[in-house]
């Protein structure tokens, strides 16, 4: 990505397997940039890039791999990600799933700095999913 000069991060389930929130391994490594990439396969890792103009809106940290640095979105960012691609996400049961892990993990305030950025839709929808899955105490104050 750096060759390509492609601002990008590791999200979806990929990200939430990062963050110990995913019961399965995902089939595919997902990424999200800021330029059309086709899907490509390195080895047997199968690499599906998602689009989005608005890849700076998610707030991302760097975890370490063998092969160096990847930028991999925060709890916070991973959970609006998982909303906004729900259908790459493998739906709303799976991605509920996937957010009962993650909520144990997420901080309030940085919930609620991400949502500000981001479409009062994909707010509204991850604040019923947590508040149905009990976990109230992030969405009273944050969302």
């Amino acid at each position: 990505m750096a060759y390509l000069q492609v601002p990008y991060y590791v999200s979806l389930l990929s990200a939430a397997s990062l963050h110990g929130s995913s019961h399965q391994a995902p089939q595919i490594f997902q990424v999200i940039c800021g330029k059309v990439i086709l899907p490509l396969t390195v080895g047997s890792v199968n690499i599906v890039f998602y689009y989005s103009k608005d890849v700076s809106d998610i707030p991302t940290q760097k975890i370490k791999v063998p092969s160096g640095y990847m930028n991999v979105p925060t709890p916070e960012g991973t959970a609006f990600d998982l909303m906004r691609y729900l259908h790459q996400s493998g739906h709303l049961n799976h991605v509920a799933t996937v957010l009962s892990e993650l909520a144990e993990v997420i901080n309030e305030g940085k919930l609620a700095l991400v949502g500000n950025q981001l479409s009062v839709r994909y707010v509204q929808r991850l604040g019923y999913i947590l508040d149905m899955l009990g976990f109230e105490e992030l969405t009273r104050t944050a969302l």
